[in-house]
């Protein structure tokens, strides 16, 4: 994980970790095309919440190009809370791997078509001391929750952000995938027999 300055106190507040939550898969578009499906780089415990994460997620694209926008559907996948995981010092003090938007990109697309064969590392990515609430990462898709090495191997080695106060990540098992509209907050099951979305632009 990201190397913190020395005089950092390691893993001494206990995140909360709700016992269910959302991530969300948007779908890029440009002049009706679509370029892509991307992950939001958070998790969300409402319907509503995950709303106003597309639509902060608008506002980052269009600062950037005001050619890309978001359809109006995008791909929900609900999470159940499985277990902690505890977080240690040492995790934070050689990272070697930088862990790109890229290649997260690449590791979560696999999640798409058999999103329940996965569990999910979730991380604490920061604390706000005034509003005294976390914000968490959806970091890295597991094929099995109990494969710790691999964890542990991410923890130790790559640059991913973590809060360094936290005392503990969390495993979430993921529970299919759903059609939302983030505009009306409407949540559809999805037809596997008509996978097409609505890709309306907003």
């Amino acid at each position: 994980m990201q190397r913190m300055p020395k005089n950092t106190n390691y893993c001494t507040m206990e995140p909360f970790f709700p016992k269910s939550a959302f991530m969300l898969y948007v779908f890029v578009l440009q002049k009706g095309n679509t370029l892509g499906t991307v992950p939001i780089d958070a998790i969300y415990k409402t319907a509503q919440e995950a709303s106003l994460g597309v639509m902060q997620t608008i506002e980052q694209f269009s600062n950037v190009d005001k050619v890309v926008t978001l359809a109006e559907e995008c791909l929900l996948f609900p999470l159940r809370f499985e277990s902690l995981y505890p977080l240690r010092e040492e995790f934070w003090k050689n990272p070697q791997l930088k862990y790109t938007s890229h290649m997260r990109m690449t590791t979560f697309n696999k999640v798409m078509d058999y999103p329940s064969f996965f569990s999910l590392l979730v991380t604490p990515l920061s604390y706000d001391d005034s509003k005294k609430s976390w914000l968490y990462h959806p970091a890295l898709p597991l094929s099995s929750s109990r494969d710790v090495s691999l964890i542990e191997k991410f923890m130790r080695e790559s640059d991913h952000v973590v809060e360094p106060r936290a005392k503990n990540a969390a495993i979430y098992r993921i529970d299919g995938k759903l059609r939302f509209n983030w505009k009306d907050n409407k949540i559809k099951p999805f037809d596997n027999i008509s996978k097409k979305i609505a890709l309306k632009e907003n």
